[in-house]
């Protein structure tokens, strides 16, 4: 592999994008240490070999299309060495002004006429204010200034070896999108952009979900999203897995990230896997549709949603539903990833970006309603004819 760039760091090692000396494909190299590996973090291939956990996983779960590209693993005396395909694109303003601009017409997007007549008008208001948007190679000779911490690396960018650029996770295309000053109270993805992102990570969930694996650490970070809108799920790290019949197994310890803990955790109590991660469903979707956490303080989250702020009624009633659904405090009460993906708001999307049905074919639709058949009829027209008539047949 040919080095190029740092991408970040964590606490067992460091991440940085390569490309193959053969076939010149741009890959990510995530370096562990071995030292800082616990024995729990190991597992088994398939001929028996002790590798981490989190390789197998990935390795098991590839092949899903919203699920980051395992391509090798390698290991040093010191490191063990995932390779993964390098995926999404740096996210500034200028990235998001320039992909906003033809967001309309991304494959298999669903969105009903309202959603498409607004964004005919917003397409024309961005593009009176795009010469003022700063050009992305600023944001990334920016970042470059910043100090690197891991003495090898730091070694590399002090010979002008490799670069560092921004980053190309859900948090900062959702943070390239936010206005300032707010121009709305949803000031995050537009709602038929979070509807199309978060249906490729609900589907993952749900492809995960359906082999009584879970990822556990579901957040805006774990999401690489490029400048088509596609989203990969990575970050296998703390992923588990429980066998086959065994889905009320309750569990005690939360190895997630708190801001998207589930009130159970919060309390120290037990909880389940799946609904554990509904909830951090809940908090992403919320997160994208208005730019901002859900629950200012650990106290919020723990009496559930109880307020969905809308000034401009841009929230509509399917959504509204979906963020209370995927937020309630008894985890009985909650969205299970099927309520999920088989709700109103976004039944129609998930079918469209499932076209095989590897997914949603376990899933029966629900009762229709004017507003599906809205969006079932800009689904039949962003796939596959073949499919697009049996979504429709279906729905």
């Amino acid at each position: 592999y040919v080095l190029q760039a740092f991408l970040g760091q964590g606490a067992f090692g460091f991440l940085l994008s390569a490309r193959t000396r053969d076939t010149h494909e741009r890959v990510t190299l995530k370096f562990m240490r071995k030292a800082k590996m616990s024995p729990e973090m190991m597992t088994e291939d398939d001929q028996g070999v002790a590798v981490p956990r989190e390789f197998e996983m990935l390795r098991r779960c590839a092949k899903y299309e919203y699920i980051l590209d395992y391509v090798d693993h390698h290991q040093t005396d010191v490191y063990w060495i995932l390779v993964t395909k390098l995926f999404g694109v740096p996210w500034d303003k200028a990235t998001a002004a320039q992909t906003s601009e033809t967001a309309m017409d991304l494959p298999q997007l669903v969105a009903t006429p309202a959603e498409r007549q607004e964004f005919s008008l917003q397409r024309e208001q961005a593009a009176a204010a795009a010469a003022s948007v700063r050009p992305a190679a600023a944001a990334a000779d920016a970042e470059s200034a910043k100090p690197v911490q891991h003495q090898g690396v730091a070694a590399l960018f002090e010979h002008g070896c490799m670069t560092r650029p921004v980053s190309h996770d859900l948090f900062e295309c959702i943070d390239a999108h936010i206005q300032q000053p707010a121009t709305t109270g949803a000031n995050g993805l537009p709602p038929y952009l979070a509807r199309y992102v978060f249906a490729q990570v609900a589907l993952a969930v749900g492809y995960l979900h359906q082999r009584n694996i879970f990822h556990r650490d579901i957040k805006d970070e774990n999401c690489l999203v490029d400048a088509m809108y596609r989203v990969r799920l990575i970050d296998f790290g703390s992923v588990t897995e429980l066998p086959y019949g065994e889905n009320n197994v309750q569990f005690t310890d939360f190895v997630g990230t708190m801001t998207y803990a589930p009130p159970q955790a919060v309390l120290h109590e037990p909880f389940l896997p799946a609904k554990n991660e509904t909830w951090a469903l809940g908090v992403l979707l919320y997160t994208m549709v208005f730019g901002c956490n859900p629950f200012a303080s650990t106290e919020e989250a723990l009496r559930g949603l109880r307020h969905i702020p809308d000034p401009d009624g841009i929230v509509d009633a399917d959504l509204r539903s979906l963020l209370k659904g995927c937020l309630r405090v008894d985890e009985k009460q909650r969205y299970g990833i099927t309520e999920i993906l088989t709700s109103p708001w976004l039944y129609a999307q998930a079918r469209a970006l499932d076209p095989n049905g590897l997914v949603m074919r376990r899933f029966p639709a629900r009762a229709g309603s004017t507003r599906r058949r809205q969006m079932v009829k800009s689904a039949t027209e962003a796939t596959e004819p073949a499919n697009g008539l049996a979504l429709a047949a279906e729905l």
